[in-house]
């Protein structure tokens, strides 16, 4: 039996679900996207993740942010 192959997205909802603030940065690198608000989009609210992967790309990379740590 194959396993389906897990998104970017996805494994930052986990991330958020375990607590830590998560916002998209472009595929393959470092970079927030252009018109998103970098790490003060962070959140680690599963569902606001959801929706700014959908928003960015379920592929985009995802970036932590260490503030309030």
């Amino acid at each position: 039996m194959a396993m389906k192959p897990t998104t970017m997205a996805e494994n930052a909802m986990k991330y958020a679900k375990n607590g830590w603030a998560v916002y998209p940065l472009i595929q393959g690198g470092r970079i927030p996207h252009k018109g998103s608000s970098g790490h003060l989009d962070a959140t680690s609210d599963p569902e606001e993740v959801k929706k700014l992967f959908l928003r960015y790309g379920v592929s985009s990379n995802i970036g932590i942010s260490l503030l309030n740590t």
